[in-house]
């Protein structure tokens, strides 16, 4: 199998993660699954089973997915892909996200899309260009957020990095990313092949109070890394542990 997509839900969410649930139907690399990863049981199971039969579905609950990065380890261990993908539940991919990031990821670990930024009915009101200079340096100094969206990785590769650190409830991606450039090969492909929804579900939507568990979760990945590190979201220096 040459991609898992992976799901982390509370199924509270169900008319957004159908519509992740159709972007996969739409994919024309056709030899992928979707697992899907939450600590609640699937209030429809069947019926979603049923309508999702074709890319392989897999429902999983484990009450110990208490957190997204939790549940996105138990999602990686669980699949059977070759390479891993991530699709939150209000997000989507566009139909040639597969095929287009298996053309560059050839022999390399992992590759990075830009994709666009959609409203909570899906109307584009934005895109998100990452930056393809892909090294640790760039990414603590640089204002830019990455986000797993955008990213397809060799499982493997991902597993011999440590996965999501299950200690962080925010800012999970920058720290996953810091590691796939501090230790991996990666490449870029300049398409927008994936969906970001910003709408009031959206911890994002709430800037106080991101930034606070922003800071929080950067001062913790100062103290793995002892860089500084620029917050994306305030262009504030993260520079100490909270006990300086």
């Amino acid at each position: 199998m040459k991609i898992s997509y992976i799901t982390p839900t509370l199924w509270d969410r169900l008319d957004y993660i159908n519509i992740a649930g159709e972007s996969l139907l739409q994919q024309t690399e056709t030899d992928i699954e979707w697992i899907i990863v939450s600590n609640k049981p699937c209030p429809i199971q069947e019926q979603f089973m049923g309508k999702y039969a074709n890319i392989n579905v897999k429902i999983i609950q484990d009450d110990y997915a208490h957190s997204v990065s939790r549940a996105r380890n138990i999602g990686i261990m669980k699949a059977k892909g070759d390479n891993v993908a991530f699709l939150d539940d209000d997000d989507a991919k566009y139909g040639n996200f597969g095929e287009v990031m298996l053309k560059h990821i050839g022999g390399i670990s992992s590759v990075i899309c830009s994709q666009d930024v959609v409203d909570g009915v899906g109307k584009i009101i934005g895109e998100h260009c990452v930056n393809p200079q892909f090294d640790i340096d760039s990414l603590f100094t640089n204002p830019v957020l990455y986000f797993t969206n955008e990213l397809l990785i060799n499982r493997n590769d991902l597993i011999s990095i440590g996965m999501f650190d299950e200690m962080l409830t925010t800012s999970e991606d920058y720290d996953l990313f810091a590691r796939v450039f501090r230790d991996l090969t990666t490449e870029y492909a300049p398409f927008r092949l994936s969906a970001y929804r910003k709408h009031d579900d959206n911890m994002s939507a709430n800037t106080e109070i991101q930034n606070n568990d922003t800071h929080y979760s950067l001062h913790y990945i100062y103290q793995k890394y002892k860089r500084e590190i620029v917050c994306g979201r305030c262009n504030k220096l993260i520079y100490k542990d909270l006990s300086v």
